[in-house]
């Protein structure tokens, strides 16, 4: 299992928790030769695994993460009777990695799973590109 180190989100609900931080840095050092942006970027373990599967599609690494957040969640004792994964936010990703992590942590914790219960009805922005906390 690799490293986390859970952070409680506060909001209106009993308990919640992300995993980790996901960048732990991120520095400009200049653009590419097409004129983008590159950065050095230090991500936590799970960030990186989170990263990977998001971006590169490596879905080679949903185990881990799965395996990672189970553990988490047995260890919390919570009396669990069905997941519900939130939709995500960007519709035109060729691999949503949301439901599939959902399905297996269903499996391993024996929770059943309902990814069509929560439907998006407008668009909304990625929580990457908002900055105001009370947005």
């Amino acid at each position: 299992m690799i490293e986390i180190n859970p952070k409680r989100i506060n909001g209106c609900w009993t308990e919640g928790f992300a995993l980790d931080f996901h960048t732990l840095s991120s520095e400009y050092i200049g653009d590419d030769e097409y004129g983008h942006p590159q950065f050095d970027t230090k991500r936590s373990e799970i960030g990186e695994l989170l990263y990977r599967l998001k971006y590169r599609e490596d879905q080679a690494v949903l185990g881990e993460i799965i395996t990672t957040a189970s553990q988490f969640i047995k260890s919390k004792n919570w009396p669990i009777d069905l997941l519900v994964p939130v939709p995500p936010s960007r519709k035109g990703r060729e691999f949503q990695p949301v439901a599939p992590l959902a399905i297996g942590i269903g499996k391993v914790l024996g929770i059943e799973i309902s990814v069509d219960s929560v439907a998006k009805v407008k668009d909304t922005p990625e929580l990457k590109g908002i900055f105001d906390f009370e947005e």
